[in-house]
C-alpha cells in the first residue's frame, strides 16, 4: 500500500511544491493586509483537498485503475491508499502551516497560539468531512462526472454555516465542556471516515474498467 501512496505523491509532487509555495506567498500577503495569520493554514488545507481530487484526474488520464487491477493488490488496498494519501496531506499540511502561522503570529500580530490552533483544527475537521463526502463520489463516478457533485459538497457546508451561524451563538454565562466536545468530535470524525471508506470500497468493487 505504501507504493500506492507514493505513486500519488510522485505524480503530484511538482504541482504540490509549486502551488504550496505560491499560495503561501499570496496568503501571507493577505494576512499582512488583514493583520491575521490564521488564514494561512485554512486556505492551504483547502488546496490539499483540491490536490487530493486532482490525483483522480491523473489516474483517469493515465487509465491507472485498469492497470492497477492487474497488479497483486486488492480494490480495498487501492481505496485505502487513496484515503491515506488524501487525509495524510490534509492533516500534515494543516499541522505544519498552523505551527508556521503561530510562529509568525508571535513575531507580528499576537492573535494567540490557541486561537489560531483552534480555528485551524475546526477547519481541518470540516475539510475532512468534505473529503469523506467527495471520495465516494469519485470512486463511484470517476473524476469527470464527480466534479460537479464535489463542487456542491464544498458549497453546501459553506452556505449552511453562513445561514446557521447567527443561531449558533453561545449564551453568556453558559459553560461549554470543551474536553467532552473535543472527544465527541474526534469520535464522530473517526466514525465518518470509517463509514466513508466502507462506502467507497463497496462502490469501487462495483465498477468495471
Amino acid at each position: 500500500m505504501t507504493g500506492l501512496i507514493l505513486k500519488d505523491f510522485y505524480a503530484l509532487r511538482n504541482y504540490l511544491y509549486k502551488q504550496l509555495a505560491l499560495m503561501a506567498i499570496i496568503f501571507l500577503g493577505i494576512g499582512l493586509v488583514f493583520k491575521s495569520c490564521s488564514i494561512l493554514p485554512i486556505m492551504l488545507m483547502m488546496l490539499m483537498v483540491m490536490t487530493a481530487m486532482s490525483s483522480f484526474n491523473v489516474d483517469e488520464s493515465a487509465k491507472w485503475d485498469g492497470y492497477a487491477l492487474t497488479l497483486p493488490v486488492t480494490r480495498e488496498q487501492i481505496v485505502g491508499a487513496k484515503y491515506l494519501f488524501s487525509v495524510g496531506i490534509l492533516l500534515i499540511t494543516g499541522a505544519i502551516t498552523t505551527l508556521l502561522a503561530i510562529l509568525f503570529d508571535a513575531l507580528t500580530f499576537h492573535e494567540g497560539a490557541l486561537s489560531i490552533a483552534a480555528g485551524a483544527a475546526c477547519v481541518a475537521l470540516v475539510y475532512l468531512v468534505i473529503l469523506c463526502v467527495i471520495l465516494p463520489l469519485y470512486f463511484k463516478f470517476g473524476a469527470e462526472k464527480a466534479r460537479l457533485l464535489s463542487t456542491l459538497a464544498f458549497l453546501i457546508p459553506f452556505f449552511a454555516t453562513f445561514f446557521l451561524l447567527p443561531y449558533m451563538q453561545v449564551p453568556e454565562g453558559v459553560s461549554i465542556p470543551w474536553v467532552a466536545v473535543c472527544i465527541g468530535a474526534f469520535g464522530l470524525t473517526v466514525l465518518i471516515v470509517t463509514l466513508s471508506y466502507w462506502v467507497s470500497t463497496v462502490l469501487y468493487k462495483g465498477r468495471e474498467f
